[in-house]
């Protein structure tokens, strides 16, 4: 596969489809098969829903995280898009950000512990079902196809787990995955894996957000692409407007 480089625009388009899952969610929050929105990416059908135990404070169910779509034009075209949360500010300032190995990969060493929880429940429904599926067993079924992963904030975190697992042990034809406003996901030896198997990767960081600047000790996978919010009068300046998708 020939190296892709950054386009704005491509991760603008991918930021979208990660914005609709947060609105699917948002419509209806104990819904794990929330309805198809009027605005969902034109040209896209929902190929499947994406549920996961959600760790993130006093919470402990199951919930909509996301979803994997297919092109109408293309079949052999998907996106799958993984939101992130509305607590993670306040889940990364308590969290005891505890290391865990990545047992899906284990060459991969040790990720944070509640990425990996969230991402090791993980499973799928096929949409027009109800059952759910593995997601490893999903992605196997489009393994002729070319995939790319997106997620915000703890959906970037679960995107960077899941574009790895996927590179390593259910490998599709080709792989991208971009990343919006990613905390650090592992330690080195993840690191170095993840840019090994997984070159087509874009991660978008917003300069004065803090959420890239955590976990300690943890650190980043290649691929970061700085924006910067702070010159932008448009916005509201402060840490919350830093982090959330809009602004990316």
């Amino acid at each position: 596969m020939t190296p892709q480089t950054f386009d704005p625009m491509q991760a603008y388009n991918y930021g979208v489809f990660v914005q609709i899952a947060y609105q699917m969610f948002s419509d209806n929050p104990g819904n794990l098969t929330p309805r198809v929105p009027k605005n969902f990416p034109a040209g896209y059908r929902l190929f499947a829903y994406l549920t996961a135990a959600d760790k993130v404070g006093e919470v402990d169910e199951r919930k909509f995280y996301g979803y994997l779509a297919q092109s109408q034009s293309d079949p052999n075209i998907f996106v799958g898009a993984v939101r992130g949360t509305e607590g993670v500010l306040e889940w990364l300032k308590d969290a005891e950000f505890v290391p865990t190995r990545f047992t899906r990969v284990p060459q991969a060493g040790e990720v944070e512990d509640g990425f990996f929880t969230i991402y090791d429940s993980m499973t799928a429904i096929p949409f027009g079902q109800q059952a759910q599926q593995d997601l490893p067993g999903l992605v196997q079924s489009i393994s002729h196809a070319n995939l790319t992963i997106a997620g915000h904030s703890l959906g970037s975190a679960i995107a960077s787990l899941w574009a790895l697992d996927v590179a390593v042990n259910t490998p599709v034809a080709a792989l991208a995955c971009y990343t919006l406003a990613s905390p650090r996901v592992g330690f080195r030896a993840f690191v170095n894996c993840f840019n090994q198997n997984v070159p087509q990767s874009f991660r978008v960081y917003n300069e004065p957000d803090i959420v890239p600047k955590l976990p300690p000790l943890y650190d980043h996978v290649n691929g970061g692409e700085q924006i910067d919010s702070k010159l932008d009068p448009g916005i509201k300046h402060s840490i919350l407007c830093y982090h959330v998708l809009v602004p990316y």
